[in-house]
Order: structure tokens, then C-alpha cells, then sequence
């Protein structure tokens, strides 16, 4: 692997995703040239796509766990190299009779049924009413694109005061996180 292919993997693997725009933050490299990087690994099997055109999102593979074989992941019991844990709540870490609940919310979207905007942004405040949620997480509830959700819903209902980020300052940080008013 390139030393950028592996500062892709690396970012992907700390920050839970890696993008285009993500990685010309960190290189100098052209647009193209990334996309071409990024699409190499996925073919490669070092990562997997989410999502398609530019809100392009890429992971390492695996069911929400870091685990992978582009490397040695020696490090991850060191809590000296992870990223400060925060208060979002990551679907496996959810008690799961408290899942089951969050389940039976999101369960008209994730059947697969187109809905109306008014009832998905109901079912995402009801989701985000007293706990922190990405994008990934909202999406992974919901069977839904986690850039389409933030693109279509999550952004705008900031925008209108009925969802506030975690990270206000850090709008584009990819750990963002949502939640109503009464956890802000």
C-alpha cells in the first residue's frame, strides 16, 4: 500500500469513515486522483462504499467494528490512541431492550417505505429525544443513506432548532452527532 493508502485506511478507521472531501483536507492531491485512491481500496476489499457521487462516504468492512485486515490493530486495547469516547450512543452499546424500542420507532423506514417528510422528521426527533445519534447510526436504524439523512433532514432541522450537533463548531466533523433540545 501507498503511504496515502494508508493514511486513507488510517482516517477511516479513526474517524469511522473517510471521504473525498475528507482526504483533500489531509493531502494535496487532486479530487480525481483521490476518488481513484478511494476506489481502488474498495475494489481492493480495505474498504467498503456508502453511498454514491460526491456525500461518498467510505469504511473499513466489518459490522460496525474496526477490525480489518489492511493492518495490525495491535494498538486498539491501548486507550492512549483512541479518539476521547463521547456520549453518542452507538447502536452495540444500547441495552437491548432499550434497541428493541428505538427499533419499533425507525421500523416504517426501514421496511423500506418511501415516507412523508413530516413523519421521517417525526421519527428522527423521536429517535434523537435524550441521546446523541450520527448520521451512520440514524441511517443503520432507519435503512437509509446516512448522507442523504443528513443532507435531506438532519441539516436542515439544525438549521430550524429542532436537532443541535454535538460538535456546533465542527459542523462537517464525522463523529457529528444529533439530538433534541432537551439533551443540548
Amino acid at each position: 500500500l501507498s503511504p496515502l493508502e494508508l493514511q486513507a485506511l488510517v482516517t477511516a478507521d479513526l474517524e469511522r469513515g473517510v471521504s473525498n472531501l475528507r482526504m483533500r483536507q489531509i493531502c494535496s492531491e487532486h479530487p480525481t486522483e483521490l476518488t481513484k485512491l478511494l476506489q481502488s481500496l474498495v475494489s481492493r476489499g480495505f474498504l467498503e462504499q456508502d453511498g454514491r457521487g460526491r456525500g461518498t462516504t467510505y469504511r473499513l468492512p466489518g459490522p460496525g467494528d474496526s477490525s480489518h485486515s489492511a493492518g495490525d490493530s495491535s494498538h486498539k486495547g491501548d486507550s492512549s490512541h483512541k479518539r476521547p469516547v463521547d456520549s453518542s450512543h452507538k447502536l452495540e452499546e444500547i441495552p437491548e431492550e432499550e434497541l428493541t424500542k428505538l427499533r419499533a420507532i425507525a421500523a416504517p423506514a426501514f421496511m423500506g417505505d418511501r415516507l412523508p417528510v413530516a413523519e421521517t422528521r417525526r421519527m428522527i426527533l423521536q429517535l434523537c429525544r435524550g441521546r446523541y445519534f450520527t448520521a451512520a447510526d440514524l441511517a443503520e436504524l432507519m435503512n437509509r443513506n446516512a448522507n442523504g439523512l443528513r443532507n435531506r433532514f438532519l441539516t436542515p432541522m439544525v438549521e430550524e432548532g429542532l436537532l443541535f450537533r454535538k460538535y456546533p463548531a465542527e459542523p462537517n466533523r464525522p463523529d457529528q452527532a444529533y439530538t433534541t433540545k432537551e439533551q443540548s
